[in-house]
Protein backbone atom coordinates (compact mmCIF):
# COMPACT_ATOMS: atom_id res chain seq x y z
CA UNK A 1 0.00 0.00 0.00
CA UNK A 2 2.71 2.50 0.94
CA UNK A 3 4.69 1.80 -2.23
CA UNK A 4 1.64 2.32 -4.43
CA UNK A 5 0.71 5.53 -2.58
CA UNK A 6 4.26 6.85 -2.94
CA UNK A 7 4.33 6.14 -6.67
CA UNK A 8 0.93 7.74 -7.18
CA UNK A 9 1.96 10.90 -5.30
CA UNK A 10 5.29 11.08 -7.15
CA UNK A 11 3.44 10.92 -10.46
CA UNK A 12 0.86 13.47 -9.34
CA UNK A 13 3.47 15.97 -8.13
CA UNK A 14 6.15 15.12 -10.71
CA UNK A 15 8.91 14.57 -8.20
CA UNK A 16 10.88 11.83 -6.56
CA UNK A 17 10.53 12.12 -2.81
CA UNK A 18 13.81 12.35 -0.87
CA UNK A 19 15.08 9.01 0.42
CA UNK A 20 14.84 10.01 4.09
CA UNK A 21 11.19 10.98 3.70
CA UNK A 22 10.35 7.82 1.73
CA UNK A 23 11.97 5.68 4.42
CA UNK A 24 10.15 7.45 7.23
CA UNK A 25 6.68 7.25 5.70
CA UNK A 26 7.23 3.63 4.70
CA UNK A 27 7.95 2.82 8.36
CA UNK A 28 5.32 4.93 10.12
CA UNK A 29 2.96 6.45 7.50
CA UNK A 30 2.78 9.76 9.32
CA UNK A 31 3.05 10.92 12.92
CA UNK A 32 2.31 13.76 15.32
CA UNK A 33 4.82 15.05 17.83
CA UNK A 34 5.15 17.81 20.37
CA UNK A 35 8.61 19.04 21.20
CA UNK A 36 9.50 20.18 24.75
CA UNK A 37 9.56 23.79 23.50
CA UNK A 38 5.85 23.53 22.57
CA UNK A 39 6.31 23.17 18.82
CA UNK A 40 3.82 20.66 17.40
CA UNK A 41 4.31 18.94 14.08
CA UNK A 42 2.20 16.54 12.07
CA UNK A 43 3.68 14.56 9.22
CA UNK A 44 0.65 13.48 7.21
CA UNK A 45 -0.06 9.82 6.50
CA UNK A 46 1.07 9.09 2.99
CA UNK A 47 -2.31 7.65 2.12
CA UNK A 48 -3.80 11.15 2.72
CA UNK A 49 -1.10 13.19 0.97
CA UNK A 50 -2.87 13.80 -2.33
CA UNK A 51 -6.24 14.63 -0.75
CA UNK A 52 -4.67 17.05 1.73
CA UNK A 53 -2.67 18.81 -1.00
CA UNK A 54 -5.85 19.10 -3.06
CA UNK A 55 -7.64 20.66 -0.08
CA UNK A 56 -4.98 23.41 -0.10
CA UNK A 57 -5.20 23.73 -3.93
CA UNK A 58 -1.44 23.29 -3.97
CA UNK A 59 -1.16 22.84 -7.74
CA UNK A 60 -2.92 26.16 -8.33
CA UNK A 61 -1.50 28.23 -5.46
CA UNK A 62 2.03 26.85 -5.06
CA UNK A 63 2.86 24.50 -7.95
CA UNK A 64 6.50 24.20 -6.89
CA UNK A 65 5.56 22.68 -3.52
CA UNK A 66 4.19 19.42 -2.17
CA UNK A 67 2.85 19.67 1.37
CA UNK A 68 3.72 16.73 3.61
CA UNK A 69 2.50 18.03 6.96
CA UNK A 70 1.75 20.97 9.20
CA UNK A 71 3.35 22.79 12.09
CA UNK A 72 0.67 24.11 14.42
CA UNK A 73 1.77 27.74 14.23
CA UNK A 74 0.14 28.06 10.81
CA UNK A 75 2.94 26.72 8.68
CA UNK A 76 3.00 23.87 6.21
CA UNK A 77 5.81 21.36 6.00
CA UNK A 78 6.58 21.13 2.30
CA UNK A 79 9.03 19.68 -0.15
CA UNK A 80 10.18 22.06 -2.87
CA UNK A 81 9.66 20.06 -6.07
CA UNK A 82 12.55 21.84 -7.78
CA UNK A 83 15.24 21.31 -5.13
CA UNK A 84 13.82 18.60 -2.83
CA UNK A 85 14.50 20.89 0.14
CA UNK A 86 12.21 20.72 3.16
CA UNK A 87 10.51 24.03 3.89
CA UNK A 88 8.20 25.47 6.50
CA UNK A 89 5.96 27.89 4.62
CA UNK A 90 3.02 29.99 5.80
CA UNK A 91 -0.21 28.15 5.01
CA UNK A 92 -1.71 31.46 3.95
CA UNK A 93 0.00 32.24 0.67
CA UNK A 94 2.19 29.12 0.53
CA UNK A 95 5.10 31.16 -0.81
CA UNK A 96 8.49 29.39 -0.77
CA UNK A 97 10.33 32.71 -0.53
CA UNK A 98 8.69 33.25 2.88
CA UNK A 99 9.88 29.92 4.30
CA UNK A 100 10.92 30.13 7.94
CA UNK A 101 13.14 27.06 7.51
CA UNK A 102 14.89 25.42 4.56
CA UNK A 103 16.80 22.15 4.97
CA UNK A 104 18.20 19.40 2.75
CA UNK A 105 17.54 16.66 5.30
CA UNK A 106 14.29 16.12 7.21
CA UNK A 107 16.08 15.33 10.47
CA UNK A 108 17.86 18.73 10.28
CA UNK A 109 14.49 20.46 10.05
CA UNK A 110 13.18 18.45 13.01
CA UNK A 111 16.27 19.33 15.05
CA UNK A 112 15.84 23.03 14.22
CA UNK A 113 12.19 22.95 15.31
CA UNK A 114 13.06 21.10 18.51
CA UNK A 115 15.69 23.67 19.47
CA UNK A 116 13.62 26.79 18.70
CA UNK A 117 12.27 28.94 21.50
CA UNK A 118 8.51 28.54 21.79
Amino acid sequence: LASASIKQAEQTYQLRFPTDYRSLVTECNGFKCRFPNGCELELWPFTELIARNESYAINEIAPTLCLIGTEYNGEGLAIDRRTQHYLLVPLIGLEPEHASHRHNILSDLLKALRSEDA
